[in-house]
């Protein structure tokens, strides 16, 4: 019997166990209803916690207490700006026209948190930091303010600009110039950006963190930029030297990179009609043929004259091209210009130390040969009162002859030398009809525009001179 009573004893123990953790979880969850229901309850009138509004904490804050606290934010709210170069300014809320503003949003707010989902709070935040929310402006004030800034003021304006390649004359080289991060704002953008942030009561906004401000294009490193700068360097390294005895032309980097530019692709141009420039200022410079002559001669005389056949006369067109070329291959040469006429001397007298010399004035001629005066002689030249003057001018002796004669319109004389400098058979030769000569002789009884010279005198010079050198005639 006794047996009996104790299996029965625990059957009734099995069966009671699930009854009791029933029993349990019922309680738990009636008291987390009732945990639940109070936390609504408290939620009914007060924003859930991660809330923010404008930037502001209102986390588990009724809205009497949120008003309170956005009047007072708005009120003393100021707005540090912070701009490049160290520079800060500082704009109150006031200035700026804001204002709090009830217009219901904030019971709108607590509306939308509906108290039974207070617990979606835990897993997310509830953010209406839009601008949009209790803070009003006014935006003519803000606009005048905007304005105001000191980040607007021409005053304090620092360009931005590209990396660029710049000529170091010091070096002969190109260098490349930094890019420069300036201070100027895309003025709209800003405005929106400066904008927002005061509806929000944001404390503090730079201004290189908003992407406002312009920015560079192409920086020092930029590939673009490095190429350039090598290809400009390859045609500065071009030194052309045109040497002209007393004096030279030197094509190299200071001339050649006033020539040079950049493409919008950035490809190196040669300005060629530069090159041209300067190939005919160095002609017109150094060419004599046909020029003016002023300069002292070996005998002391200041001797100004014009005109003639003696001369140089560069091949400009040559020379344009060969200097393109050289150019675009960066050479580095000693560079003889193509002529189509050449003297005996490329000083800027180019008379050299070998010429003869007539003043028509004095009738007298001098030889002078490596700087000495070989001959000096009275001499009789074309006859004035007919008409038949010698031409001023610097000419040249175009060959020599012995035993030649001269026949002309009524005339025809034998000569035993004959150097003739114009193609139209004037010359240097000995006349042997003539008893004297210089004075004013040739006044009235002058010669058809020769030079008429002494025997002894003209067989001097024909010994010691060679077709090319100059003879120059003037009064």
């Amino acid at each position: 019997m006794a047996e009996k009573n104790y299996y029965e004893r625990k059957s009734k123990h099995k069966h009671a166990r699930p009854f009791g953790k029933m029993k349990v979880l019922v309680i738990f969850i009636a008291l987390f209803a009732v945990f639940y229901a109070g936390v609504a309850l408290y939620y009914t009138d007060h924003y859930f916690m991660g809330t923010r509004i404008n930037g502001y904490d209102c986390s588990n804050r009724p809205i009497g207490e949120v008003k309170e606290m956005l009047t007072k934010a708005v009120a003393g709210y100021e707005m540090t700006i912070k701009e490049r170069y160290y520079v800060e300014e500082k704009r109150s809320g006031s200035e700026m026209g804001l204002s709090f503003k009830d217009d219901g949003t904030l019971q709108k707010v607590m509306r939308i948190q509906h108290p039974l989902l207070w617990i979606t709070a835990l897993f997310k935040d509830y953010d209406y930091g839009d601008g949009q929310v209790a803070v009003s402006l006014n935006e003519a004030r803000f606009r005048d303010t905007f304005e105001g800034l000191d980040a607007l003021n021409d005053k304090y304006y620092i360009k931005t600009r590209d990396a660029y390649s710049n000529y170091n004359a010091k070096t002969g080289k190109y260098d490349i110039i930094k890019e420069v991060n300036g201070n100027g704002l895309e003025k709209n953008k800003f405005y929106e950006y400066m904008k927002r942030a005061a509806l929000k009561l944001t404390p503090e906004i730079n201004i290189g963190e908003a992407d406002v401000y312009r920015q560079p294009k192409y920086f020092e490193n930029s590939d673009k930029i490095v190429k350039s700068n090598k290809n400009l360097n390859k045609y500065a390294s071009t030194k052309v030297t045109y040497d002209f005895d007393d004096r030279k032309f030197v094509v190299d980097g200071d001339v050649v990179n006033q020539w040079l530019s950049l493409d919008k692709k950035f490809r190196v141009h040669l300005d060629k009609e530069k090159v041209r420039e300067y190939i005919e200022n160095m002609a017109d410079e150094t060419d004599t043929l046909g020029a003016t002559r002023t300069f002292k001669s070996i005998s002391g005389n200041r001797v100004t004259v014009s005109g003639g056949t003696y001369g140089w006369q560069m091949d400009r067109e040559t020379e344009y091209d060969h200097l393109v070329s050289a150019i675009k291959k960066a050479k580095q040469e000693k560079r003889t210009p193509s002529y189509f006429h050449k003297a005996k001397s490329r000083k800027t007298n180019d008379l050299g130390d070998t010429y003869v010399e007539v003043d028509l004035g004095s009738q007298h001629l001098w030889f002078y040969k490596d700087g000495k005066t070989l001959v000096s002689t009275d001499v009789v030249t074309g006859c004035v009162a007919k008409g038949r003057s010698t031409p001023q001018g610097t000419y040249y002796i175009l060959y020599k002859q012995t035993n030649h004669t001269m026949v002309g319109p009524g005339y025809r004389s034998f000569v035993n030398y004959w150097m003739p400098y114009m193609d139209r058979g004037i010359g240097l030769h000995d006349s042997s009809w003539r008893g004297s000569y210089g004075g004013s002789i040739y006044m009235y009884s002058g010669s058809h525009g020769c030079v008429n010279m002494p025997y002894s005198a003209v067989r001097a010079v024909f010994n010691n001179i060679d077709p090319g050198y100059p003879v120059c005639v003037h009064y």
